[in-house]
Protein backbone atom coordinates (compact mmCIF):
# COMPACT_ATOMS: atom_id res chain seq x y z
CA UNK A 1 0.00 0.00 0.00
CA UNK A 2 1.12 3.62 -0.21
CA UNK A 3 3.58 4.76 1.83
CA UNK A 4 2.46 4.09 5.52
CA UNK A 5 4.07 7.97 6.73
CA UNK A 6 1.35 9.54 3.48
CA UNK A 7 -1.37 7.50 4.97
CA UNK A 8 -3.68 9.86 6.88
CA UNK A 9 -6.73 8.83 8.73
CA UNK A 10 -9.84 10.96 9.78
CA UNK A 11 -11.33 8.29 12.25
CA UNK A 12 -13.41 6.57 9.54
CA UNK A 13 -11.65 6.96 6.40
CA UNK A 14 -8.16 6.57 5.53
CA UNK A 15 -6.87 8.55 2.50
CA UNK A 16 -3.56 10.06 0.84
CA UNK A 17 -3.41 13.78 0.05
CA UNK A 18 -2.62 13.75 -4.03
CA UNK A 19 -0.79 17.31 -2.79
CA UNK A 20 2.05 15.31 -0.59
CA UNK A 21 2.87 13.18 -3.56
CA UNK A 22 5.55 13.87 -5.55
CA UNK A 23 4.81 17.23 -8.61
CA UNK A 24 5.70 14.65 -11.23
CA UNK A 25 3.03 12.06 -10.44
CA UNK A 26 0.32 14.65 -8.45
CA UNK A 27 -1.57 15.88 -11.56
CA UNK A 28 -1.28 12.70 -13.50
CA UNK A 29 -2.87 10.51 -10.83
CA UNK A 30 -5.77 13.26 -10.28
CA UNK A 31 -6.45 13.20 -14.37
CA UNK A 32 -6.21 9.05 -13.96
CA UNK A 33 -8.70 9.53 -10.81
CA UNK A 34 -11.36 11.50 -12.97
CA UNK A 35 -10.91 8.93 -16.51
CA UNK A 36 -11.14 5.75 -14.93
CA UNK A 37 -14.42 6.96 -12.51
CA UNK A 38 -12.38 6.65 -9.24
CA UNK A 39 -14.29 7.51 -6.18
CA UNK A 40 -12.38 10.69 -3.93
CA UNK A 41 -13.00 10.15 -0.21
CA UNK A 42 -14.78 13.55 1.09
CA UNK A 43 -12.66 15.10 4.52
CA UNK A 44 -13.48 17.97 6.63
CA UNK A 45 -10.70 19.90 6.65
CA UNK A 46 -9.35 19.00 3.56
CA UNK A 47 -9.34 20.49 0.37
CA UNK A 48 -12.13 18.83 -2.15
CA UNK A 49 -10.47 16.82 -4.67
CA UNK A 50 -7.06 16.64 -2.94
CA UNK A 51 -7.86 13.08 -1.25
CA UNK A 52 -7.77 9.91 -2.73
CA UNK A 53 -7.59 6.27 -1.44
CA UNK A 54 -4.34 4.93 -1.08
CA UNK A 55 -5.23 1.72 -2.56
CA UNK A 56 -6.36 3.62 -6.00
CA UNK A 57 -2.73 5.22 -5.96
CA UNK A 58 -1.63 1.46 -5.49
CA UNK A 59 -3.63 0.76 -8.25
CA UNK A 60 -2.51 3.68 -10.31
CA UNK A 61 1.45 3.01 -10.07
CA UNK A 62 1.09 -0.87 -10.51
CA UNK A 63 -0.55 -0.81 -13.60
CA UNK A 64 2.49 -1.83 -16.40
CA UNK A 65 0.17 -0.53 -19.12
CA UNK A 66 -0.62 3.08 -17.75
CA UNK A 67 0.51 5.34 -19.94
CA UNK A 68 2.06 7.28 -17.32
CA UNK A 69 4.58 5.15 -16.64
CA UNK A 70 5.85 5.05 -20.09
Amino acid sequence: MAEMQNILNDGNIIYIRISDLPENESMVFKRWLYNEGQTQPLIDGELDGDCAYPWDYDLWKSNPNASHLR
